[in-house]
């Protein structure tokens, strides 16, 4: 059992992040410049079919090639890594992104000369990442005829026929497996790609639509390319039947990994669309943010990994209609910090992190839905280990590295003593229980002093799975019955060493 590699810390990390949107799947409210007058619609096919109309097919490719070269600019990758102290991007694409030959058959084939250097440009923004230390979640955030009704499914037709078409989920499958594909043989990709996100906000319902079975082939055609690279799945805005699905996914892949790579759920958390929302003052919501998330808490003792895939600053005008307008700069602060410390901090172990929606518009600093302005005012706020300086974070390193051997004993001395109070005379397995502690709280270390200084350990309960499926490889440890005294061990080492964190 080796320490955890670059690759590995990068995906299981505490994810303190943005999205990047409206990009390679345009928004009309986000980039309004590139949609003509003439443009039907807010989606990326009514500005793209509106300017090819206008110009010609060339013209367009320019202009969309001119906006994938500028939308990100270096000095934004710096302020991601420097200000905002974000550790991974979620980067919303299109199965038209793959190029002209996924978007035959669809509503993109005529303009499909447009995306002919599209996955050039994905892969250039990995590279961007990459060089300052950022992950890439690749979010296929548009799915052939619309996984949901929305603009940002990639037109406005308003419907989701991807459920029903047979023909849809083939090519999404086609898409997924070639991005698996590009992503296992590029040596930049195979080290900053986090994650891949099948579908983004599947409508509800979607699960009595196929949708379970559309995950299941499409996770082994996924598997048998790279079993190792976590996936993303939407929750179809009901979380406890997707978090079922993916226990059951993680635990079979302990007998095989072929049934189904590493499963996170994606969970997104808005508070300014629904009528329930509406009709609560900003300190009623921000009130009760400490306790959301008691779906997620409920599986703090399974193999499974969620993340807020989306979430902002923002609240409806009915909520801030009762409150006066000089309160509202402060109510927006502690909205944001209480999210943030929510969904990045105290749901562990499931909870992995979250990605503010968005880092990128035209009409920047982009005000509540904005990551860069929330960030600069500190309304959105990053882990702490990650806002220390190097030298706090060798300190602390070097601290936990000379106590380790003193709190080392005292916990393997307590789990004992309990265990000998409460199941007197049974012959247990308490070597686990320190073997899991040397990896938890050794690993911990290693994130912690990775290259990105201050990093945590996220997803907790999927890496103290796949740790344990490595110690009962070691240890021939098949079908004993106190496995779970490693992951107990594994536990305690890691809260150990976090607890230096000051």
């Amino acid at each position: 059992m080796g320490p955890p590699t670059v690759p590995e810390i990068n995906r299981y990390r505490t994810h303190h992040g943005a999205n990047i949107g409206s990009v390679f799947v345009l928004e009309r409210w986000l980039f309004p410049g590139m949609f003509l007058d003439t443009a039907k619609g807010g989606s990326e096919l009514s500005a793209v079919s509106a300017w090819v109309e206008a110009h010609g097919i060339e013209s367009a490719r320019a202009k969309w090639e001119e906006h994938w070269a500028s939308a990100m600019t270096p000095a934004d990758w710096v302020f991601l890594r420097d200000t905002a102290k974000v550790t991974s991007v979620r980067l919303p694409i299109g199965w038209f992104t793959l190029g002209p030959h996924y978007c035959g058959g669809t509503a993109f084939e005529p303009y499909a000369a447009v995306y002919e250097n599209a996955w050039m440009w994905v892969r250039r923004y990995v590279q961007a990442a990459a060089e300052h230390g950022i992950g890439v979640l690749l979010d296929l955030h548009a799915l052939p005829g619309g996984a949901n009704t929305d603009e940002h499914s990639g037109t406005d037709s308003k419907k989701s026929e991807f459920w029903e078409n047979d023909w849809f989920r083939q090519r999404a499958t086609e898409v997924l497996v070639a991005i698996s594909r590009a992503v296992a043989q590029d040596p930049i990709m195979k080290v900053w790609v986090i994650g891949l996100q099948l579908v983004n906000e599947a409508i509800t319902g979607a699960g009595d639509r196929g949708m379970w079975t559309w995950y299941d082939g499409t996770l082994g055609a996924i598997a048998a390319i790279d079993s190792t690279l976590p996936v993303y799945l939407s929750d179809a805005w009901n979380s406890v039947p997707a978090l079922d699905y993916a226990v059951g996914k993680n635990n079979a892949r302990r007998s095989n990994p072929l049934i189904s790579p590493p499963l996170v759920i994606d969970i997104h958390k808005y508070y300014c669309f629904d009528a329930y929302n509406k009709n609560r003052s900003p300190a009623e919501i921000i009130a009760t943010i400490a306790k959301e998330g008691s779906d997620i808490a409920s599986y703090n003792d399974k193999e499974v990994g969620t993340v807020i895939g989306e979430y902002s600053c923002v609240l409806d005008g009915e909520s801030w209609a009762k409150v006066s307008a000089e309160a509202r700069p402060d109510l927006v602060r502690q909205f944001g910090i209480a999210q943030s410390q929510r969904w990045e901090q105290t749901l562990k172990p499931v909870n992995g992190g979250a990605f503010f929606w968005t880092a990128k518009m035209a009409w920047m600093d982009g005000g509540e839905w904005g990551f860069v302005e929330q960030s600069r005012k500190g309304n959105v706020v990053p882990p702490v280990g990650l806002t220390l300086a190097e030298q706090r974070v060798a300190e602390i390193a070097a601290e936990a590295k000379r106590e380790q051997a003193r709190i080392r004993t005292i916990a393997i001395e307590e789990h004992a003593e309990y265990w000998n109070q409460n199941a007197p005379g049974q012959n247990m397995e308490h070597y686990r229980f320190a073997a899991g502690y040397d990896v938890g709280f050794w690993d911990a270390l290693t994130f912690w002093e990775s290259a990105r200084k201050g990093a945590t350990i996220g997803f907790v309960n999927l890496w103290s799975g796949k740790r344990l499926r490595e110690h009962v490889a070691e240890t021939a440890g098949f079908g004993s019955q106190f496995l779970w005294e490693f992951e107990h061990g594994f536990k305690r080492g890691l809260k150990d060493m976090e607890s230096f964190i000051k």
